[in-house]
């Protein structure tokens, strides 16, 4: 494995277009890192969002990712869990926009990923479905069950329904989907908003109630389906959050959302942005996603990963994609590569 090349797409400085691809040795790991043999990344929309802008990222070379699903072939040392090994098929949650280490980002074909932020997946599920999962589950997860934010009860074998109902605004993005399960499955009657067409398949991952969100009459068709005791924005842009408050008058309640919001808000409602990476922080939620959750939600198939919209290309091919998604959009669907292609 010492003579073994490293493909990646780096990004060499802001705003740079297109990446450069290029190969290097393989990551030397660090702590509480394992090395992952990349079978397939997903994009994000941060993603094109961090090349486009040029903010947060002020390291050059760099990497970036942060979804991937493949096999370990490393553990590193001093390792807070003792229950990864070499051999096992896992996805993970990259922590490469907090620490900006290039080592960490997902377009590339060997990654050292920090241990927390990795879970096992069952054969049944595959690599391009499971890379899918890891940003969007965990930004859904920051939202509904951290303590200063909507703060509702995880799911467990016991959970019954608690007679509350949540709004999801946005229920077709990986974030919507992801939190549509969780909160159906912690008891809670879920009502989203969607195009038409998404309508049976957010219906089978739990939604109560699927409305257009083009409609002229949403807001008061929202309305007619409250009271809501928790909403979440998942879009968080073109006023959604301020529709979300208006639905929730005269109560008024919190809002987890996934973007800043601009618009001036009733004082009743409080909007709070959610932050996948809050995540990983080694707590107690944090090992409960990972080392419990996702790989037995996959296993006994609660836990629905996005449909995959497989791209070609492999490593190469990132860049193409990526300008696909940022140009042209993607609903209800995640775009996701294979780096060995």
């Amino acid at each position: 494995m010492s003579n073994q090349q490293n493909k990646g797409a780096y990004l060499t400085g802001a705003k740079v277009r297109p990446f450069e691809v290029s190969t290097h040795p393989l990551p030397q790991l660090k702590d509480n890192e394992v090395l992952i043999k990349n079978e397939a990344v997903a994009l994000n929309p941060v993603d094109w969002k961090v090349q486009r802008s040029g903010y947060i990222v002020n390291k050059f070379p760099n990497v970036l990712g942060y979804d991937l699903a493949g096999t370990i072939i490393e553990i590193g040392p001093n390792q807070s869990r003792n229950d990864l090994k070499v051999g096992d098929r896992v996805l993970a949650f990259t922590t490469q926009l907090v620490t900006q280490d290039p080592r960490q980002g997902a377009y590339q074909q060997f990654v050292a990923a920090l241990s927390i932020g990795v879970s096992k997946i069952p054969d049944e599920t595959s690599f391009e479905s499971a890379s899918t999962i890891g940003l969007a589950i965990s930004t859904a997860v920051h939202g509904l069950y951290y303590s200063n934010y909507l703060n509702i009860p995880r799911p467990s074998a016991d959970s019954k329904p608690l007679g509350q109902t949540i709004l999801i605004w946005g229920g077709a993005s990986s974030v919507g989907s992801y939190a549509i399960q969780l909160a159906s499955q912690s008891g809670l009657k879920v009502v989203t908003t969607a195009s038409k067409k998404h309508n049976e398949y957010l219906t089978s991952l739990g939604a109560s109630a699927v409305l257009d969100y083009s409609s002229p009459t949403v807001v008061e068709d929202l309305k007619k389906l409250g009271p809501y005791e928790y909403a979440f924005d998942a879009i968080a842009e073109h006023g959604t959050t301020k529709k979300i408050a208006e639905i929730l008058q005269p109560k008024g309640a919190k809002v987890a959302v996934t973007l800043d919001v601009s618009d001036e808000l009733p004082e009743n409602v409080k909007a709070s942005r959610v932050g996948a990476a809050y995540v990983l922080d080694g707590g107690e939620i944090n090992n409960w996603l990972f080392k419990e959750y996702i790989p037995n939600a996959l296993k006994n198939g609660k836990l629905i990963p996005n449909v995959v919209q497989l791209e070609s290309g492999g490593i190469e091919g990132i860049q193409a994609a990526l300008d696909s998604f940022a140009d042209k959009g993607v609903s209800g669907k995640k775009i996701v590569l294979r780096p060995f292609e």
